[in-house]
């Protein structure tokens, strides 16, 4: 059986070849987002998306990626621009930091949904009350060719909508409800269905979404009882699978979306109900 590269593998192997395809709409950007304005596009490639955004005057631009081969391309082709490379699940930025963050053509890469929450997480914690978020993505075809590798995986996965390319990579399409849970703690401006180019000259449905972030809400799960027990669930098999009960190392594994480690807070307080209940 063929090993699967990791996604920082994939796109290390592919940086120099692969021309990323999923547009920005920058006049509808530009109406909602002020030229002044700090962005940060997690998940940022090349920088081909913040090259646009520094040609049409913005300039507080930051850009982070997994891959470094990407990244060594990006400040090659575009030094002018802020990219790092980074692989840790928080984001390495303050909480109010930006007025803008760009998600486009991530969330296929992620397959897991907690990883998925989790990113949605960071990034409402990193924007600004009233910023905006942007985001485009692959959802789910009905085509032959895509229904027939969607079945293909769905057991492997148990996730509809994961596929490998013979490349040796898994990606991942959504449903719009997928979506909706996801951006459910952003108010809508836009949601737009749109049909894509992928990166291998395919077609496929896809989606732009821009929202609002309202500091109100807990995060992208939803309400904080759902909150709760997607991480709940999360660290339970933590426990079970390593026996490890030490707080430091459940704080390091599985820090929770409101970042409150200082005066403690819901997620933290798992910890001690899953120690009293195992």
């Amino acid at each position: 059986m063929k090993t699967l590269l990791t996604q920082e593998e994939y796109w290390n192997k592919v940086a120099e070849e692969k021309e990323l395809t999923t547009p920005l709409p920058l006049e509808v950007f530009k109406k909602n987002v002020p030229v002044n304005a700090r962005i940060l596009d997690v998940g940022c490639g090349y920088g081909r998306t913040l090259h646009e955004l520094y040609e049409a005057g913005y300039t507080a631009l930051s850009g982070i990626d997994i891959s470094r081969k990407m990244i060594a391309r990006g400040r090659r082709q575009y030094p002018q621009l802020d990219l790092k490379q980074y692989e840790g699940t928080r984001l390495p930025f303050e909480d109010d930091s930006f007025d803008a963050v760009l998600l486009l053509a991530v969330l296929t890469c992620i397959l897991e949904d907690v990883l998925q929450e989790q990113l949605l997480a960071e990034i409402h914690r990193v924007l600004r009350k009233d910023g905006v978020i942007s985001i485009n993505d692959f959802l789910l075809n009905s085509d032959q060719r895509n229904v027939e590798r969607y079945q293909r995986y769905e057991k492997k996965y148990n996730e509809y909508g994961i596929f490998e390319l013979r490349e040796g990579v898994a990606f991942r399409h959504h449903s719009r409800a997928r979506i909706d849970k996801l951006t459910s703690s952003f108010t809508p401006i836009i949601f737009d269905s749109v049909v894509y180019t992928t990166m291998n000259g395919h077609k496929s449905k896809g989606l732009y979404f821009l929202g609002r972030c309202g500091k109100e809400t807990g995060g992208p799960i939803g309400s904080a009882k759902e909150a709760a027990c997607v991480w709940r669930k999360r660290g339970k098999s933590f426990l079970r699978n390593s026996g490890l009960i030490s707080r430091s190392l459940w704080l390091k594994q599985f820090r929770c979306p409101c970042h409150l480690q200082r005066v403690g807070c819901l997620f933290d307080l798992l910890f001690l109900i899953e120690l009293s209940g195992n």
